[in-house]
């Protein structure tokens, strides 16, 4: 799980984004995993939760958080359990020790998280290789960002139209 997270200075980049996009907003992580995105939120807001199919992820979670989140449920991505929070979801990208490129092989497949919170403010996180013409053929019309850190891509992020800087359709930072 640590090994497949964002690497803390791209964490910190996007929780700044989204704490001063909507500032007063609670952010659901709704694949948290480990916590390390939660720990990032949560230099930012006192607003934020999560949540994971994976007990022991979850409890890890818990031990790596703390009190810094308001809670942390045990939950399917593709079944929300919360209502008007801005949602973070990290998709798993990965099978057999290698990248999957085709979003409709994430875990959970990006067309159905996409599908069930339409309408909501998401980021999502995506494989920086990602054939953004895909995405927008799923009829995602947000900003897509690549971000890079020490001379080297590290993923690209889904940013809804509530989220997206108005006018950018991609950027890379």
């Amino acid at each position: 799980a640590l090994q497949q997270a964002s690497a803390a200075p791209v964490a910190r980049h996007r929780a700044r984004r989204i704490a001063s996009t909507v500032p007063d907003a609670v952010v659901h992580d709704v694949t948290c995993s480990v916590g390390t995105e939660l720990a990032a939120l949560s230099e930012e807001t006192d607003r934020v939760l999560g949540s994971d199919l994976d007990r022991v992820r979850l409890a890890m979670a818990h031990h790596n958080l703390g009190e810094a989140v308001l809670g942390l449920v045990q939950a399917d991505a593709l079944t929300p359990v919360s209502s008007d929070t801005v949602v973070l979801a990290d998709p798993g990208r990965r099978g057999g020790g290698r990248r999957r490129f085709d979003p409709a092989d994430y875990q959970p497949a990006l067309d159905r998280l996409l599908d069930i919170y339409q309408g909501r403010d998401i980021v999502v996180k995506t494989a920086p290789g990602i054939d953004f013409s895909s995405v927008r053929r799923l009829g995602f019309q947000g900003e897509i960002e690549v971000t890079s850190w020490r001379a080297s891509v590290r993923e690209a992020c889904l940013w809804s139209p509530g989220l997206a800087e108005p006018g950018v359709r991609r950027r890379a930072v």
